[in-house]
């Protein structure tokens, strides 16, 4: 998200409408409003996190650009069980979207429920047992795919972009994953750490996931609900863009290269399997994010996390 164009006026000596209307109207468009709420909650919620984070791709024409997302958020859950011990790792990646009160996201459902299971980037040991245990317990209900943006002074892209945000950051931190793996962490992996990288795009607006039967109700319907379930979050998961499989081989080689400079050809590169996996195709690297709305960020956060410690048997206080 580049300055606010808000802010960019005020530094350049601009002025604001003293009409209270504009002014206001002017403030939420710029999403500064969200982004500091988000940020208090993450301090609330104790976990650590860096504002305003870059990274690279490539546009349609090839040149390397620096999109961002808003936040990188760090939370661990140390498992005090006195016998194997299992850490837990939660990075989230967390792009905020400041909506207008009219405007609302709906989202097609997903209709082939084993996309979740295909897509959750978690690197362990024990993957299949991890996912199988959490998919006992996750609702479903809330896969979706395919969203749109609706109402007034809407952005017809919106909805794609966002996601977009954080969707391409992805091979970044699994990469960066790797590397601590490869150096720093190589003990707690041994003794059974799991990381988790959370893609988050939180909104103002209100969510809707589309019924089965939508396109036979959409002609007579006065307002989403006569379409769609209000969500308090989407699990949203797509087939990715051919130009987001090109994206992660492209981070991958740039990645080999940095690392062949250094070590020289023909040395162990040092990237963990599991990561390799992901990067290489091996995984069906679907297009994967939680879409949220701003009122249930703190609780879903909360939930996840406890979701996943629940499922790992991790022990929070100390057993005598």
């Amino acid at each position: 998200m580049n300055i606010p164009s808000i802010i960019s006026a005020l530094i350049r000596g601009g002025t604001l409408s003293n009409n209270s209307k504009d002014w206001k109207q002017q403030l939420q468009k710029s999403g500064l409003s969200l982004e500091n709420r988000i940020a208090r909650e993450l301090d609330t919620l104790k976990i650590k996190y860096i504002p305003e984070v870059e990274y690279e791709r490539l546009n349609p024409e090839g040149i390397v650009i620096k999109p961002s997302f808003d936040y990188l958020g760090d939370n661990i859950i140390e498992d005090l069980s006195n016998e194997h011990p299992k850490d837990l790792y939660f990075r989230f990646i967390i792009e905020c979207e400041q909506r207008f009160e009219t405007v609302k996201w709906l989202f097609r459902p997903q209709q082939r429920s084993d996309t979740f299971r295909d897509s959750e980037i978690i690197l362990s040991y024990n993957l299949q047992a991890i996912l199988t245990s959490v998919w006992q317990e996750m609702n479903t209900d809330n896969l979706a795919c395919r969203g749109i943006e609706v109402g007034a002074n809407v952005n017809e892209k919106g909805v794609e972009h966002a996601i977009s945000q954080v969707v391409y950051a992805i091979p970044y931190y699994l990469l960066a994953t790797s590397d601590a793996i490869d150096k720093a962490e190589k003990i707690k992996w041994q003794r059974g750490a799991v990381y988790f990288l959370v893609p988050v795009v939180v909104t103002t607006s209100k969510l809707y996931q589309l019924y089965a039967d939508w396109d036979e109700k959409y002609r007579d319907a006065n307002n989403p609900e006569d379409v769609g379930k209000e969500m308090p979050y989407i699990i949203y998961v797509e087939e990715p863009w051919l130009d987001l499989r090109n994206h992660w081989a492209w981070v991958l080689n740039k990645k080999r290269r940095q690392l062949m400079l250094e070590r020289g050809a023909g040395m162990e590169l040092g990237i963990n399997p599991f990561v390799n996996n992901y990067l290489t195709g091996n995984w069906k690297s679907w297009k994967y994010c939680i879409v949220v709305n701003i009122d249930y960020f703190s609780k879903f956060i909360t939930d996840y996390m406890e979701l996943y410690r629940r499922c790992y048997g991790v022990f929070v206080n100390r057993s005598p």
